[in-house]
């Protein structure tokens, strides 16, 4: 069965980026919500040098966020029903940002950060209760969650597989360790120590196996966009 699991993660996200390659979206994506960097190599060493991809950020993001969705939480729900790093998501957080000035214009914070700032304060406004894994996942539960839109982040990359299939994996087989790391402050000791524990039994989840460069704040980001899109497609957190 984790074998199975494992490929219903390559094979998902083989029939997803084969889909989004060459539309629209995968052009002249931005790196920052207000189109002041240039587009970036975002694998893990790039990931690492960049200032807006940071515990800092994701910290400045959350407080952004946490406004943003106290004033306007249709505004925010609007951005999280696009896709990652697409035209539409960058309007959307362009009309966000407008409708929402009180809450400061939060520059240099990775869109990936962003989002998952995002989707973190929605999901969490739900006041979700820990749940255990289903007895048994099936293939189809994973590549269909992976394949269900709108598509997440799949720039970042993780043993070679987009973040978001992976955190879509690990959201579904193993919510409790999921959980933890959302339930942990952002930029901590027991962050880090939460996603290692996560990111330690998640071979089954496309055959990947200890954090290794991945920084912990895109784990967090891509957790918290699968939980919220999760709840989205069930109607329960």
């Amino acid at each position: 069965m984790l074998h199975r699991i494992a490929l219903a993660v390559v094979m998902g996200c083989a029939a997803t980026m084969a889909s989004a390659q060459g539309s629209p979206a995968r052009q002249a994506q931005p790196d920052t919500f207000d189109n002041r960097i240039r587009e970036r190599d975002f694998f893990e060493h790039s990931l690492q040098a960049d200032r807006g991809f940071s515990a800092r950020s994701y910290a400045t993001a959350l407080t952004f966020a946490g406004c943003a969705n106290g004033l306007q939480p249709a505004a925010v729900a609007a951005v999280l029903q696009t896709p990652a790093a697409s035209r539409e998501e960058e309007a959307a957080v362009q009309r966000l940002v407008s409708q929402v000035r009180a809450c400061g214009r939060r520059e240099g914070v990775h869109p990936a950060l962003l989002r998952g700032a995002l989707a973190e304060v929605s999901w969490k406004a739900t006041a979700p209760a820990a749940s255990a894994a289903p007895a048994e996942i099936s293939i189809d539960d994973v590549e269909s969650f992976i394949k269900r839109g709108p598509a997440g982040e799949a720039r970042i990359k993780v043993n070679n597989l987009p973040i978001a299939s992976v955190a879509r994996c690990q959201v579904l087989a193993l919510p409790a360790a999921a959980r933890e790391v959302l339930a942990t402050p952002a930029g901590s000791p027991q962050e880090q120590a939460a996603a290692a524990r996560l990111y330690g039994g998640s071979r089954l989840c496309g055959g990947v196996e200890g954090l290794g460069k991945t920084p912990v704040v895109a784990i967090r980001a891509a957790l918290a966009d699968a939980f919220y899109q999760q709840s989205k497609a069930t109607g329960r957190p």
